[in-house]
């Protein structure tokens, strides 16, 4: 309710928490580049008012058809990383996407960032992937790059819209920390 929303704000239940910093902007959830930031693209709130918990289901079946493989240079800690991708994700939380955990290590207030990329061009690999997530045992996919770090860069070609907690208007390359 709004005033039970006004007691949490008003009260002394206080948290300091981590914010990411990607290209001279802060985040607090995540940075995406590739099959996410289509679905962001996709999701208005429009649709959501309109459709509810469908508007999800519509984004992600769009994305899906228009997700194109991108080769991605990505520099974790003096550690250089190249492959080809469809999903790169820089988080600061423990969640993605609602209730997706993006590591069991992942936290708000470690001072680092969780960062995934699937490691395959193949759409199959992004159905194997939302399996896995859902059922939160994805971090043992073999095609999975997943690092806790402090800091980074992530470089496309081509260059790539990225998403930074679900808004458009970066694009690679991106520095993070």
């Amino acid at each position: 309710t709004l005033e039970a929303c006004c007691d949490i704000a008003a009260g002394d239940n206080i948290n300091q928490i981590d914010l990411g910093y990607a290209n001279g902007d802060n985040f607090v959830n995540v940075v995406t580049i590739g099959v996410s930031t289509l679905i962001a693209r996709h999701l208005s709130p429009e649709a959501k008012k309109k459709l509810g918990k469908l508007a999800y289901v519509a984004a992600v079946m769009k994305a899906y058809r228009q997700a194109r493989p991108f080769a991605a240079s990505l520099t974790l800690e003096d550690q250089v990383h190249e492959f080809e991708t469809l999903q790169v994700v820089i988080g600061n939380g423990r969640y993605h996407a609602g209730p997706f955990a993006l590591s069991q290590a992942a936290s708000l207030r470690d001072g680092r960032l969780t960062v995934y990329a699937l490691m395959s061009r193949e759409r199959r690999a992004l159905i194997e992937f939302a399996r896995r997530l859902a059922l939160n045992s994805h971090e043992e996919m073999p095609n999975l790059l997943l690092q806790e770090v402090a800091c980074g860069t992530l470089e496309t070609t081509p260059i790539r819209a990225v998403a930074m907690d679900g808004e458009g208007g970066l694009r690679t390359p991106i520095d993070f920390r």
